[in-house]
């Protein structure tokens, strides 16, 4: 009862309000940190001009009450183009302005091995072909469109994370503190196999554990747990610990400062760590995880999660350890290049001379 009531709020709070109408399609809602930072950065862009409605259905008193449609539909951050095939159908019933800001681009490289998981080609391109403006994270995304036949621009704009990178770099302690993410995933991963991809991580953990590293680990969703207290246990001799509230962005972000290099295979894991320059390897459990780092020119500090061999996660980690000081400068400035421009190309999107 008290869930319909604060729904049924919630839809007159959004009409109530003065601002542009617009429908946010992600993946909110789901207790991932990714996710909901995603939703966090697109408040904060476009907060000025409109308001987002963000159930990803409509309410029935939004229904009773407003016609519809909304004045902007936005393919938000995530992997959605391609993927989802709710994704499309918002993209192409919701709004008079169809905008994808930062939006993913799945890979056939992967996805076309995982039967029933992604949507017919032809009709994203046909919506797509219709749109506004498309922004999105990296040059994979941004290649893949192209190939497939989207005549409109395409820009490489970052994901939307970025913009919560910090104004100031904090220098780091180094202590050799370790920060590392993992989880499970069902095997939906490059390998096929979550036991495999632990037994990998575990070995150089214990490598750099023998190095005098100890370790605290991030997770970014519940599903991170499982992973996370394996991992643990593998390398408790050395000194580990977990963090607690991690759906709290500020908190996850201070917890960071104690971190001089992080690991990670989920990909805001990774990102949010580059907010608080750290330096990191991404675990590429996914191609989305290479578009991010290739757009950050960082590709060769991306690892494939069945490509883990001996010294190829501690050797890097080494390395960055080595040049803190030069790779967080190397952080702020990519970081930044994309902060400043998803705040442009917000501005743009909301321009009245915007098509």
């Amino acid at each position: 009862m008290l869930t319909r009531v604060r729904s049924v709020y919630d839809d007159f709070k959004f009409l109530a309000s003065p601002r542009k109408k617009a429908f946010y399609t992600g993946w909110n809602g789901h207790a991932n940190l990714g996710d909901e930072v995603l939703l966090m950065a697109f408040r904060e862009l476009f907060d000025r001009k409109m308001v987002f409605y963000e159930k990803g259905y409509i309410g029935k008193a939004l229904k009773h009450l407003y016609k519809g449609p909304f004045d902007y539909v936005f393919l938000g951050g995530g992997t959605l183009v391609h993927r989802s095939v709710n994704a499309l159908e918002a993209f192409k019933t919701q709004g008079r302005k169809k905008i994808v800001f930062g939006t993913g681009v799945a890979n056939p490289e992967y996805w076309s091995g995982i039967k029933g998981s992604y949507s017919n080609i032809e009709g994203w391109v046909k919506e797509l072909n219709k749109s506004d403006y498309i922004g999105v994270r990296g040059p994979l995304s941004k290649e893949l469109l192209t190939k497939w036949g989207v005549a409109r621009e395409v820009k490489v704009i970052g994901d939307p994370a970025l913009f919560f990178l910090r104004s100031n770099i904090t220098k780091k302690k180094k202590r050799k503190v370790l920060g590392v993410n993992a989880g499970l995933t069902g095997g939906m991963l490059w390998g096929g196999s979550d036991d495999r991809f632990l037994a990998a991580l575990s070995g150089e953990l214990k490598a750099l554990g023998k190095r005098g590293w100890s370790f605290k680990f991030f997770p970014v969703c519940p599903k991170d747990i499982g992973a996370i207290e394996t991992l643990m246990e593998a390398v408790r001799e050395y000194g580990a610990s977990c963090v607690k509230n991690y759906l709290d962005l500020k908190e996850f972000m201070q917890e960071m400062d104690d971190v001089d290099v992080f690991v990670g295979e989920k990909l805001h894991s990774v990102i949010l760590a580059m907010c608080a320059h750290t330096p990191g390897v991404m675990l590429e459990y996914r191609p989305k995880c290479r578009d991010f780092m290739m757009s950050m020119g960082l590709g060769e500090l991306n690892i494939k999660t069945d490509e883990i061999t001996g010294g190829s996660i501690s050797d890097r980690v080494e390395a960055l350890y080595s040049r803190l000081g030069p790779e967080q400068e190397r952080l702020h400035e990519r970081g930044m290049f994309y902060k400043k421009l998803l705040i442009s190309e917000a501005e743009s999107v909301c321009s009245p001379a915007a098509r």
